[in-house]
C-alpha cells in the first residue's frame, strides 16, 4: 500500500501474522491503524512518512516484534497506542515499543461476534463494553457459554460493571449458565430492556449481581436497574437465596411478586416506592427484611408470608403500605405475628388460603406445598387463591385439600378464572382424588363456577397449575375461589382413626402412619393446623391428652 496517498484507515485482521517492508510507508493520509491479534511481526519503515498517523491499535496480547523504525520518531510522541486490557506494562517493557509516550489499555481483549471480551485468567473472560461511551449494544444479544479466541476456548464466566450501561436500544439478552457474576450497574440505561427480555431466568438463579466475585453467587442484586415502567410481574426462580439491595426500587409497572421458599434474605429498599405494587407472597425460608424493603408500596393490599416464624424486620420495612393492608399467615403462626410489633402494619392477620378459599361458615383447611406456593390475592372486594407459578416456565403449582363425606354422598363447588395456552401446553386440571374431573387450558377471563359430586368416604382434591416451556406475562395462572362443600362429616383435630373420639389411639395411629410414610394432611392428621403432617403434631396430641 506505498503511497496510497488517499488512504485514511487500515483494519488488519486477526489472521494476519506479518507486515511487510515499507507497507503503508508514504500514506499521507492515513490516520488510524488497527492491527489484528494475530500479528507477530512488522518489518522497518512499514509507516514511514505517515504524517497524519495518530491513532495505532493493536489487539496482540504478545507486543509483535518492531524494529526501531517501524514507526517514525514523530509517532512515538504523537500518536496514542491502543493495547489489550491488561497488557500496557507489557508493552511499555517491550523493546520499541517503549519508546510510545501515549500507552492506553483498552477496556476490551478481544471482539468476537459483536461481543466484547475481557480476559480475565487463562482460560476465563468476561462480557465487557467497547469504550468510555458505552452503549455498546443494541437489539438482541446471546452471550455463549465459551467463544474461542486465537485457537484458545475461554469460558464465559462473568459480566463486567457498566457492561451494557446505556445501551439504549437493547431490547433481549440471553445469559448462559457458566456466567455467574454480573457486575453493579451492568444494565443501568437500558431503557428498551425489561425483565420478560431476559430468556433464560433459570440461569440467572446462578448469577451474583454483585461486583465482588467472592460475593454469593445465588442472589439477585445489586443495582441492576431495570426499567421501572416495563416491569410488570417477575418470576424469581427457585433457588435464588438474597435480594440484593435495590433491585426493584421505583418499578412503578410492578403489580405482583411471588419470592420463593429458597430466599432468606431481602435487600435494603429491595421493593421500595413499587407504587403500584398489590400482592406479595414471602416464601417459607425467609428470615430477614431489611430497612424499607416495601416503604411507599401505597397500593399493597394484600401480602402472604408462609414463614412459620415471622422473619426478623430491620427500620420498618413497610411505612406507608397500603392502608388497611392484610396479610395471611400459616394458621399455627396467627398469633406469632398479630404478638410480633415489627409486624404492626398489618391489622389484618388471617390464616392462609383457609380464609381465602372457604365459604361462610365452612373451615375446610387447603394446602399449598412444593416451590411454587398458590398466594391468596384482593381484587376489590373479593379474595381468591392464584396459582403460584406464573411467569416460571416448565413448572408446576399445586392445591389440595382432604374431606371426608357421609353416607348420603356429598358435593364440591367453586368459582374459577384460568389463563393458558390450550390443554395441550399450560395445564389447568382439578382432581378428585386420582380421577381427573377437568382439563382446562384455555384463556378463561371471567369468573366461572364448577360443581361435582363427591362419594361417601375420604377424598383427597387438588387443583393444578402446569407451565410449559414458555411463558406469557399478561396471564400463566389458575385462579380458584369460594370452595363449598356438602355432604361432609365433621372431623376433630386429633381424630386420626375417625371413630369420634381423641384418645392414645390416635397416637399409635398417627405414628404407624407417619413411620410408612403414608399420612394424608387433614384436619384430623394435622392437629396443629401448619398444613404439614410430622412429629410435632404427635407431640400437640400427646400434650393435648395430658392436658385433659
Amino acid at each position: 500500500f506505498m503511497s496510497c496517498t488517499q488512504l485514511t484507515d487500515v483494519v488488519v485482521p486477526n489472521s494476519v501474522t506479518s507486515i511487510g517492508y515499507q507497507a503503508f510507508m508514504s500514506c499521507s493520509h492515513l490516520e488510524s491503524v488497527t492491527l489484528g491479534s494475530g500479528l507477530t511481526s512488522i518489518q522497518f519503515y512499514t509507516f514511514k512518512s505517515c504524517p497524519l498517523l495518530t491513532s495505532i491499535t493493536c489487539l496482540a496480547t504478545v507486543p509483535p516484534e518492531i524494529s526501531s523504525n517501524t514507526f517514525t520518531d514523530g509517532q512515538y510522541s504523537s500518536a496514542t497506542l491502543y493495547v489489550p486490557r491488561g497488557t500496557k506494562s507489557t508493552y511499555q517493557e517491550t523493546y520499541n515499543w517503549q519508546n510510545f509516550s501515549n500507552i492506553v489499555e483498552l477496556n476490551y481483549s478481544f471482539v468476537v461476534n459483536g461481543i466484547y471480551y475481557a480476559i480475565t485468567g487463562p482460560n476465563t473472560v468476561m462480557v465487557t463494553y467497547r469504550d468510555d461511551n458505552y452503549g455498546s449494544y443494541s437489539g438482541y444479544v446471546s452471550i455463549p457459554s465459551s467463544v474461542i479466541y486465537n485457537d484458545v476456548s475461554y469460558l464465559v464466566d462473568q459480566i463486567d460493571e457498566y457492561a451494557f450501561r446505556l445501551c439504549e436500544n437493547l431490547t433481549g439478552i440471553g445469559i448462559p449458565p457458566s456466567v455467574t457474576t454480573i457486575g453493579a450497574y451492568a444494565f443501568v440505561g437500558c431503557e428498551s430492556l425489561s425483565a420478560v427480555n431476559i430468556t433464560d431466568l433459570e440461569a440467572w438463579c446462578r448469577i451474583s449481581f454483585d461486583s465482588n466475585a467472592s460475593a454469593n453467587p445465588l442472589s439477585w442484586g445489586h443495582y441492576l436497574y431495570l426499567n421501572n415502567e416495563l416491569v410488570t410481574e417477575i418470576a424469581i426462580p427457585d433457588g435464588i437465596t438474597s435480594l440484593s439491595s435495590f433491585l426493584f426500587f421505583g418499578c412503578e409497572g410492578l403489580t405482583r411478586v411471588v419470592i420463593p421458599n429458597s430466599v432468606t434474605h431481602l435487600g435494603w429498599s429491595c421493593f421500595n416506592s413499587c407504587s403500584n405494587l398489590t400482592s406479595v407472597t414471602l416464601g417459607s425460608g425467609l428470615t430477614f427484611i431489611s430497612a424499607y424493603a416495601f416503604n411507599y408500596c401505597t397500593a399493597l393490599t394484600a401480602m402472604t408470608s408462609l414463614a412459620t416464624t415471622p422473619p426478623t424486620l430491620e427500620n420498618g420495612p413497610f411505612i406507608n403500605i397500603g392502608s388497611n393492608a392484610i396479610i395471611f399467615v400459616p394458621e399455627a403462626s396467627i398469633n406469632a405475628y398479630k404478638e410480633n410489633d415489627d409486624w404492626s402494619s398489618f391489622t389484618t392477620v388471617l390464616p392462609h388460603l383457609d380464609h381465602t378459599l372457604n365459604v361462610t361458615g365452612q373451615s375446610i383447611h387447603f394446602t399449598s406445598s412444593g416451590d411454587y406456593t398458590w398466594s391468596n390475592e384482593v381484587a376489590g372486594e373479593r379474595i381468591y387463591a392464584k396459582s403460584g407459578n406464573q411467569l416460571i416456565k416448565s413448572s408446576t403449582s399445586t392445591l389440595t385439600t382432604t374431606v371426608t363425606v357421609g353416607n348420603d354422598g356429598g358435593s364440591v363447588s367453586f368459582e374459577y378464572k384460568a389463563w393458558g395456552e390450550g390443554s395441550s401446553w399450560d395445564v389447568c386440571r382439578f382432581m378428585i382424588d386420582e380421577n381427573i374431573e377437568f382439563s382446562y387450558g384455555a384463556v378463561q377471563n371471567d369468573w366461572t363456577n364448577y360443581t361435582a359430586q363427591l362419594t361417601p368416604g375420604t377424598h383427597t382434591l387438588t387443583w393444578i397449575y402446569k407451565k410449559d416451556n414458555s411463558v406469557d406475562p399478561t396471564g400463566d395462572y389458575f385462579a380458584i375461589d369460594n370452595v363449598a362443600f356438602t355432604g361432609l362429616v365433621t372431623i376433630t383435630p386429633g381424630d386420626v382413626n375417625g371413630d369420634g373420639e381423641v384418645n392414645i389411639t390416635d397416637v399409635t395411629s398417627l405414628i404407624d402412619m407417619l413411620l410408612e410414610g403414608d399420612v394424608p394432611v387433614n384436619a384430623a392428621t394435622d392437629v396443629n393446623g401448619d398444613g404439614e403432617v410430622n412429629i410435632t403434631d404427635v407431640t400437640v396430641l400427646v400434650d393435648g391428652l395430658l392436658d385433659n
